[in-house]
């Protein structure tokens, strides 16, 4: 092999090349691992890590076959004490890692039992104890030195934590970014003291995290902002979601101290004293990513939290969720957008009643948007507005011209394909588009011979059409989409609001939906 392809930037760039999404991918990796020396390690590394839930089991039996068994009820365990020799092979593979997760010895959930194979073993305690003796014999600090993500899973509750828990910081390294919490045993309270372990681990083993996920919910209001004042001793997290609610003002204002805090996501306000949340006295200085939820208040709360905590947001995600109905909201999110208007680039709003169908929007709301000037994606999917119109289209169309990415999907409103026209018109860096037109007809349209209206760089448009079929015309539709979008080669026709028992009209609207993207196939094989 040449001298050229030892060298580590050669590798990067061919390994660069190799995604481990498919079988096909994988199974060229597995052919770079016996090619030569050189391609073996980072091959085998990048095998180790396509693994999306790569679990310490899987590892544990890289040992020699004399010391661990898996007996018939799925539970690995040791044969044998563990010696320096065992470790050869261990040791070698553990150098790549650097996605793992961490369950308790409970790993065969009910799924798991059920579809059983030689992937899935539960880990016996006493596994996990040999490890401890090896390390404090052997002083090692670590087994997995290249670790940067961790997904740990308590789903043995208080048991687990209180006598497993501290053994794990053997598999852990100050070397660790990003963290995952979850504790999906429902109905557990876990005690005080195995929060204590829970935190003690996570702030000693792993003090320099920069993203921390959790969804620890199980606890009473008094244990909660002891457990999230504990995590909020790391002073780097950049990125903090998961489930963040219940928690005192005193506790918010703690997370405010984080100066590289910058995102944080699944915050359900209706949860929160939202009086922590403030950009006084320096709080949240680096944040500019919200992602929040609120399932009783509605657009109140919003406008509270918006109001208070004046950030200069990049991104905003609002989730609104009710059972019968969001409750009105007559105000105006202007005012909390002034402030906006020059930095927020992303844009989401989802509306959502009874957890299934999308709630109204407000006309207060989408007027108040047309002030963010710096957009660049705007997301809403909601049930109605009676703002939402060809006009507000053509209004929005002047506000953002730097807009890249416009998805709307409204149950009812009165949009047609005519309110594209000025959309494609002035946003001339857009390049998806996603509108989802409902109960309307297609009407032939003219467009402008100078290609004003014609966008180059959007190459997948998703329509859906639930009006009348008689008002729609395969052919004509076609010859609009091709004349504003030259370069799209499919548009799908999505039907997922129609019963398994199609009648008459849908039956109708799905012919001619087919027969639309066999116009599209045919383009593309021109083409």
């Amino acid at each position: 092999m040449h001298y050229c392809f030892t060298i580590p930037e050669i590798q990067s760039q061919i390994f660069s090349n190799i995604t481990t999404k498919d079988k096909p991918r994988l199974r060229s990796l597995l052919s770079l691992t016996t090619t030569c020396k050189a391609f073996s390690r980072p091959a085998l590394t990048l095998l180790w890590n396509a693994e999306r839930d790569l679990d310490l089991g899987i590892l544990v039996r890289t040992f020699p076959e004399d010391v661990w068994e898996v007996n018939n009820e799925g539970i690995l365990k040791l044969l044998r004490p563990l010696y320096t020799t065992d470790f050869d092979r261990f040791d070698y593979y553990a150098s790549m890692i650097r996605t793992i997760h961490l369950r308790t010895r409970t790993l065969a959930s009910r799924r798991h039992r059920e579809s059983f194979d030689a992937k899935w073993v539960q880990l016996d305690d006493a596994v996990f104890e040999a490890f401890e003796d090896y390390a404090l014999t052997n002083q090692r600090t670590s087994f997995l030195p290249s670790l940067g993500t961790v997904t740990l899973t308590l789903s043995d509750g208080d048991t687990f934590i209180l006598e497993t828990l501290p053994r794990l910081h053997y598999f852990l390294t100050s070397e660790v970014k990003s963290l995952v919490i979850t504790h999906p045993h429902f109905g557990s309270i876990l005690s005080d003291q195995a929060l204590v372990n829970l935190v003690n681990l996570v702030t000693q083993s792993t003090p320099n995290i920069t993203t921390l996920r959790q969804d620890v919910r199980w606890l009473d209001d008094k244990s909660r902002d002891r457990y999230w004042f504990g995590l909020l001793q790391l002073p780097y997290i950049e990125k903090l979601g998961g489930s963040i609610h219940r928690l005192s003002s005193p506790t918010i204002r703690r997370m405010g101290e984080l100066r590289f805090l910058r995102c944080l996501s699944r915050i359900y306000l209706d949860r929160l004293d939202i009086r922590g949340f403030t950009t006084e006295s320096g709080l949240f200085p680096s944040l500019r990513v919200l992602k929040l939820s609120d399932f009783t208040n509605g657009w109140d709360t919003v406008l509270s939290l918006l109001t208070n905590l004046r950030c200069p947001f990049e991104s905003l995600d609002i989730l609104l969720e009710a059972e019968a109905a969001i409750p009105p909201f007559s105000g105006n999110l202007t005012p909390a957008f002034i402030h906006l208007s020059e930095s927020l680039t992303s844009l989401t709003i989802t509306l959502s009643v009874d957890m299934d169908f999308y709630g109204d929007l407000p006309p207060t709301i989408l007027r108040s948007i047309l002030s963010l000037k710096a957009l660049q994606d705007l997301a809403i999917w909601m049930q109605d507005s009676d703002e939402l119109t060809d006009d507000w289209l053509a209004e929005a169309s002047n506000a953002w011209p730097n807009l890249r990415s416009l998805s709307i999907l409204p149950i009812y409103g009165d949009i047609s394909l005519r309110g594209i026209i000025p959309v494609v018109t002035n946003c001339r860096k857009l390049e998806t588009l996603r509108i989802y037109f409902p109960m309307t007809g297609f009407e032939p349209l003219i467009l402008p011979t100078d290609g004003t209206a014609s966008n180059l760089n959007i190459r997948d448009t998703i329509f859906l059409y639930r009006g009348t079929t008689q008002d729609m015309d395969p052919n004509t539709l076609f010859a609009c989409i091709t004349g504003m979008f030259p370069n799209v080669t499919e548009v799908k026709g999505v039907d997922e609001f129609y019963t398994d028992s199609p009648g008459a009209d849908e039956v109708e609207y799905r012919t001619k939906w087919a027969e639309l993207e066999r116009l599209f196939q045919e383009r593309k094989v021109v083409r």
